[in-house]
């Protein structure tokens, strides 16, 4: 630490740039380490980027596998932010003396910002070193350098926690990991235990409603148990393979109980309402996304026949609508290997969803197969399951396996009368002359349309690579800005550096980079913080939006 007092005294009041002598060096303050990675321009640009280290104490069994070991990295990371908040201290011009980790979100992530290794704990955080105007403020400089020591010594030892604390996290992660195996088991694509909160606290909050929420409860014929190693039980709605339906009135909850299914594909932390949720992990929402890129998909399963002798085997265009963006998107999904797919009618096209028997009668010539004629289809033949949310169409209740029915926010299951209803009041719907599903086209993406070029986020809308800007708006897998980051340096770092061959061998071989070696893995040089894991569909999901990328 006497080091780095003499230097910052040396350099107070001259030029920022001779905050660069501070690049790459590495300071002891006891046994804490603090390593600052790159040092910003100015005090206006991004923070610098600093490494606080030291020796990995926690006991081994907290970390011995890998979910374990995500799960103890997300606690530490969220101790560290709230910490970092009380310790950030403005003292200058710009960003002067802040402290910033990313905040991470209500998901259970592996993320760049902390990384447990079998002997040290690495926390990454953005510093803004201090000036005024552009003038070094040494003393405003040493005071953050402690504060950053103070950040290290009260979060990355086992000392600043109660035993039961770490216990708690770590067996939530066990119980978490084993209900996902069984559930593969069973053939259950979704899980939600009585007693989640699963109403949101607003629409622009991802906590869960502190009053009037009504704590979710299975209907007795969907209840499924699981008995967990420890002897806890878990009971909750067990939605198994097939096609399920979710009905009811509005403002009853159909949306907020598909949302939490949504979002079921990542584990949570405790307290959210949802520790408790789980989805297929291979689970993709599809809606309209009106004014997408499409290149070259195969659609022809879904629209075919369309005026102008369009080759919707290869199927193009810079402006969907949305029947060609839900078939799109359809496509997307059975190419990277989807099981389980999540539609809501309010956010569909409903000329892709539905054609009655009076539109049937009226317009002859139409090229779209709505979904209610492929659902069983897509299940029997590509193995892929379903899961929607109806409010209006009934002639649904024709192809379903089975129907929760949402009253004041407790699902009914109402199969049976749902079935009944179907006999005593026929659609009237001909779908006789509907063909067969073919097998897909598969895409060769080819890599060297893809810029290697600096990547930057806005939001989770927004991902730019280059002088591209790629619309994420609309894909709802994404729970945090981390993860579209994620996504810009795979595509950059790995995809545009690999041969042109088969879209969804190159997305699950990126996927399997990342699982096994880390996203770490993604940095050429420093690491910087605020990354989070993502799955291979939403590196697909980015790929496909990308106006530039070319398939073959």
């Amino acid at each position: 630490m006497k080091n780095l007092l003499n230097l910052l005294k040396r350099i107070d009041g001259k030029g920022y740039k001779a905050y660069k002598k501070l690049e790459r060096k590495e300071f002891l303050f006891e046994d804490i380490k603090i390593r600052i990675s790159h040092v910003q321009g100015d005090p206006f640009a991004t923070p610098s980027v600093m490494e606080i280290s030291t020796e990995n104490k926690f006991s081994r069994r907290f970390f011995d596998k890998k979910h374990k070991k995500i799960a103890l990295e997300d606690f530490l990371i969220r101790s560290a932010y709230k910490k970092a908040n009380n310790l950030s201290q403005k003292s200058g011009t710009g960003h002067s003396g802040e402290i910033v980790i990313p905040k991470p979100s209500q998901e259970v992530l592996e993320r760049s910002t902390l990384t447990i290794y079998k002997d040290r704990i690495v926390l990454r955080v953005f510093a803004g070193l201090p000036a005024f105007g552009r003038k070094i403020a040494g003393d405003n400089a040493i005071k953050l350098f402690k504060n950053l020591f103070t950040l290290g010594k009260e979060t990355l030892y086992p000392r600043n926690y109660e035993e039961k604390e770490l216990s708690e996290v770590i067996t939530l992660s066990d119980e978490q990991a084993f209900i996902r195996k069984e559930m593969k088991n069973r053939g259950i694509v979704a899980f939600i235990a009585n007693g989640s909160v699963l109403p949101r606290r607003s629409g622009i909050s991802d906590l869960p409603m502190q009053k009037g929420a009504v704590p979710f409860r299975s209907p007795k014929s969907m209840e499924v148990s699981f008995e967990l190693p420890d002897g806890k039980n878990i009971t909750g709605m067990g939605i198994k393979k097939g096609i399920t339906l979710i009905a009811g009135g509005g403002y009853h909850g159909k949306t907020t109980l598909l949302k939490a299914i949504q979002r079921g594909i990542y584990d949570h932390v405790k307290g959210d309402g949802r520790e408790f949720v789980f989805t297929d992990k291979t689970a993709i929402k599809i809606r309209t996304e009106d004014g997408r890129s499409v290149k070259n998909a195969d659609i022809f399963n879904f629209i075919r026949n369309i005026p102008g002798k369009t080759d919707t085997h290869n199927f193009s265009t810079e402006n969907t609508s949305g029947s060609t963006s839900m078939a799109s998107a359809l496509f997307e999904a059975m190419e990277t290997g989807s099981k389980l797919i999540l539609i809501d009618e309010d956010t569909s096209a409903t000329n892709f969803m539905i054609r009655d028997a009076r539109m049937q009668k009226l317009v002859q010539k139409e090229p779209i197969i709505p979904l209610i004629d492929r659902l069983r289809e897509l299940f029997e033949k590509f193995g892929i399951s379903s899961i929607l949310v109806i409010g209006g169409a009934g002639d649904y209740l024709d192809v379903c396996d089975r129907v929760i029915v949402m009253e004041n926010y407790i699902p009914l299951e109402k199969t049976e009368y749902a079935k009944m209803i179907a006999q005593e009041m026929p659609s009237g719907r001909n779908n006789s002359k509907i063909p067969q599903m073919e097998e897909i086209k598969i895409r060769i993406l080819d890599t060297d349309s893809i810029q290697r070029e600096k990547v930057k986020t806005h939001g989770k809308e927004t991902l730019r690579i280059g002088k591209e800007f790629i619309n994420t708006a609309f894909v709802e897998e994404f729970a945090e800005e981390g993860q579209l980051k994620t996504v810009g340096l795979a595509i950059t770092n790995i995809i545009a550096n690999s041969a042109k061959r088969k879209f969804p061998e190159i997305t699950a071989k990126t996927e399997k980079i990342l699982s096994e070696k880390g996203i770490n893995i993604l940095f050429n040089g420093f690491i910087k913080p605020g990354f989070s894991m993502v799955r291979k569909f939403e590196i697909a999901s980015v790929l496909n939006r990308m106006r530039n990328v070319k398939f073959g």
